[in-house]
């Protein structure tokens, strides 16, 4: 994937609108995979930036907001709650109707916003 990237950025400086669409799109498919692999080691400062090169590529498309989400749960668990929630509430709000990533970006919200044991909100647990 990091290989690829110059690769990926040609088509859309050389080539027309669909082609480029598709060669952003297989590099955001991209690094969202390679986020979630280094999430997968908790190498949370590698999912971070992967992640965010997948949303910048795809901000509003299903890739772009399912690394919103990823995205999310590394800020989560580094124990920026303000930056976790500010990414699943930019996933669920981007699409038109709800969809599977809308559910998982709302179910994230609600998981991490509810009293813990000791009654108070917003403490991840």
């Amino acid at each position: 994937c990091d290989r690829s990237a110059p690769l990926h950025d040609a088509p859309s400086r050389r080539l027309g609108d669909s082609t480029a669409v598709l060669a952003t799109r297989a590099f955001a498919t991209c690094r969202l995979e390679a986020g979630q692999a280094a999430m997968a080691e908790g190498d949370w400062d590698a999912a971070r930036v992967a992640l965010g090169e997948a949303v910048n590529r795809d901000p509003g498309g299903v890739v772009g907001r399912r690394a919103l989400v990823a995205l999310g749960d590394v800020h989560f668990q580094v124990g920026d709650l303000f930056a976790a929630q500010l990414a699943w509430q930019t996933a669920a709000a981007a699409a038109a109707s709800t969809d599977s990533i809308t559910a998982l970006a709302l179910e994230r919200l609600r998981a991490a916003t509810s009293p813990d044991s000791t009654g108070i909100s917003g403490i991840p647990q």
